[in-house]
């Protein structure tokens, strides 16, 4: 009896069970799309698409909307990319500079995320860079290319991480010589901070995934906050 025979056989031994086909879900599933699995009709649609990709739903789903676009704003660092360097694109650009250098630099950048957000669509599972990796290459660099592209997002992750610890306590101590002149920051203390920084950051990261929620929202809204500060300040009137 085949594997498809003998999962049709169980759904109609366990009503509570139905079959389910990766082309039903419209997704690219890595055990074919002519394969069907059981399914339980009374699971979400997203965890209905995950058991077609034929994976088991391990993480819990409690964030909202606003909390995964929070993810990806806190990511985008805008507050330090931008309000860094905002005194020096208004010197040498000006305003209409900056006004259409982001228009145009936008457009590219909207390229890459509807192309990032259509793969993610049709592959979405945890580790979606070396699986969407493996699945859009040629069946003869499957392997070395997901070899590649995993370990390059670990190394990314390994020492991105450490480098926003060390901005922000850059940041903080640029603070701290502004409001005592006489305070010169020596490299241990840009070192000690940094640590102390990214231990925190990995505290907050081991927390339930509801309170990684509310921070990530928290996050996103001071980060709008303080933009908006920044540019007011940095702003020639």
């Amino acid at each position: 009896m085949s594997k498809e025979s003998s999962l049709k056989q169980e759904a109609s031994m366990h009503p509570i069970t139905s079959i389910i086909s990766p082309n039903d879900v419209n997704v690219i599933s890595s055990i074919g799309n002519n394969m069907v699995i059981s399914h339980n009709p009374n699971i979400s649609k997203d965890e209905a698409v995950i058991n077609a990709l034929g994976y088991k739903q391990e993480f819990k789903r409690e964030f909202s909307f606003f909390t995964t676009f929070s993810v990806s704003f806190s990511v985008l660092g805008l507050l330090p990319s931008i309000a860094s360097t905002l005194f020096y694109s208004i010197c040498y650009a000006g305003n209409a500079g900056i006004t259409w250098g982001y228009l145009v630099g936008m457009i590219g950048v909207m390229c890459v995320a509807l192309s990032m957000a259509e793969i993610s669509s049709a592959f979405p599972t945890s580790g979606g860079l070396y699986y969407a990796t493996a699945m859009l290459s040629p069946p003869k660099y499957k392997a070395l290319l997901s070899w590649c592209v995993g370990w390059s997002n670990y190394f990314v992750q390994v020492t991105a991480a450490p480098s926003v610890g060390y901005s922000c306590a850059s940041m903080i101590l640029a603070l701290k010589q502004m409001t005592d002149e006489s305070y010169t920051a020596p490299t241990w203390h840009c070192y000690l901070l940094t640590m102390a920084i990214t231990f925190a950051c990995a505290a907050i990261a081991s927390a339930p995934t509801k309170w990684i929620a509310w921070i990530n929202s928290c996050s996103t809204i001071m980060n709008m906050l303080f933009l908006f500060i920044s540019f007011v300040m940095e702003y020639p009137f």
